[in-house]
């Protein structure tokens, strides 16, 4: 999500939002890290003796099927829940942000 400052001041509890900035950019974080460590197992992979599992192939396919398992869940979520102008659009059909409303 590009806008997660945005859609977090939009949707969560206001006594929570800097609680949930903070998780969004720690995960944010973690994620990178995550992938430097599995970038740097998968660049040592023939010293391990696991090269077969690691390839250029495998990594857009897992990276694809994880898309697709986000996208599903996405999906399954009414569009009012995650589309931060959606009750600006309903009332006057407008697509104008109001920030930190």
């Amino acid at each position: 999500m590009t806008y997660q400052p945005v859609w977090i001041n939009t949707f969560a509890p206001k006594k929570a939002v800097t609680q949930w900035i903070s998780y969004a950019q720690s995960l944010s974080m973690i994620g990178i890290i995550t992938g430097y460590m599995v970038g740097s197992l998968a660049a040592d992979a023939e010293m391990f003796g696991i090269k077969e599992y690691f390839n250029w192939r495998r990594a857009i396919f897992t990276q694809g099927i994880a898309l697709f398992i986000i996208a599903l869940c996405f999906s399954a979520h009414p569009n009012e829940k995650l589309d931060i102008l959606a009750e600006e659009k309903a009332t006057n059909g407008t697509c104008r942000a109001k920030l930190f409303s």
